[in-house]
């Protein structure tokens, strides 16, 4: 977490994209070995296609699984969310919460106007980002709703990704 300015045209900070957690080695055995089980066991079952997919499931899993999360920059403004120059207009999400526990890193999530991964989770450090500036500038622009983070989301955190 690298920076944050409060200005008049608004907020910008700057973020992973995700909280990077080291795998050793046995995680990439584990999933090496669950996945060529899977794998087997659908070949002998007559389910090679499903096979395929385990196996090049796993590879992609173990080849993200170094990942390094890119640093994201952030910027509310009068124009709307801006992620890296990708701008979401305001007209285009349609709710916003911002989730602060106590026990995890606060988090901005967005429910936006997107076919394919419609919920936005952005991480906010409170070390540079105040939570409640956040909620407060968007409040002007967009209705808040308490919209849980996804289960899928939480369990890809918990795996490392």
């Amino acid at each position: 977490m690298v920076e944050y300015i409060s200005m008049k045209e608004g907020i910008f900070w700057e973020t992973y994209e995700f909280q990077y957690k080291k795998k050793t080695a046995d995680w990439f055995w584990a999933v090496g070995i669950i996945c060529v089980a899977i794998a087997i066991i659908s070949t002998i079952y007559g389910d090679s296609l499903f096979a395929l997919f385990i196996l090049i499931a796993g590879g992609l899993s173990i080849s993200t699984g170094n990942k390094r999360p890119k640093i994201l920059e952030i910027r509310l403004n009068d124009k709307g969310l801006e992620i890296d120059s990708v701008l979401y207009p305001y007209q285009n999400i349609k709710t916003f919460w911002v989730e602060d526990n106590k026990n995890s890193i606060p988090k901005l999530i967005l429910r936006i106007e997107r076919f394919l991964n419609p919920i936005i989770v952005l991480p906010i450090e409170t070390d540079y980002a105040e939570p409640s500036d956040i909620r407060n500038h968007l409040l002007n622009f967009v209705p808040e709703d308490r919209t849980p983070e996804p289960v899928s989301h939480k369990i890809m955190e918990y795996l490392g990704f």
